[in-house]
């Protein structure tokens, strides 16, 4: 992806145009140049910091002369001009309602899953059957995995664990 400052801001391109109009000139085949041309038409690499999008938040895109980029099939790391975000972190709560929020998302997991067996469980309790052997093993399960993440969730430490811990049922 490629950027330049347009009337004095900053405008992101997926690619660069056919035609091209710079300083009262038309440019064909603008896609085609070389990119040290473009650069000197002000489009240079929009480089995107490496961050954590869990935690992070990309902000405020940017010109800098000096920008740290690795090459990928070097591994050789150098200083190139090009357009950058600022880093910060994103506000993510308290922890001990963070646990919450996951434990609640864990409990519409269950339910849902429970759901499709609470016709068996209702029709007992109307007195009109019995529920399945399979069908009570299976909502066990369901329940032991309801107590078995609650207690992993409750055990994390840090904000990022519970955001990115994963309910398995």
């Amino acid at each position: 992806m490629k950027a330049r400052i347009e009337s004095g801001k900053v405008v992101k391109y997926r690619q660069i145009p056919t035609v091209l109009k710079h300083k009262g000139t038309t440019i064909l085949k603008a896609d085609t140049l070389s990119p040290s041309k473009l650069e000197e038409l002000g489009f240079y690499d929009v480089v995107t910091p490496t961050h954590d999008s869990v935690v992070h938040t990309l902000s405020n895109l940017h010109f800098s002369k000096t920008i740290e980029h690795t090459n990928t099939i070097t591994g050789e790391s150098s200083n190139v001009a090009g357009f950058t975000y600022d880093v910060s972190l994103k506000e993510l709560g308290d922890l001990a309602d963070l646990k919450l929020a996951k434990i609640d998302e864990l409990n519409k997991i269950a339910g849902k899953m429970l759901s499709e067996t609470d016709f068996y469980v209702i029709r007992k309790m109307d007195g009109c059957g019995n529920i399945p052997a399979t069908i009570k093993a299976e909502r066990l399960v369901i329940r032991a995995s309801i107590q078995r993440n609650e207690s992993a969730i409750n055990a994390l430490t840090g904000k990022r664990e519970v955001i990115m811990y994963s309910i398995t049922m």
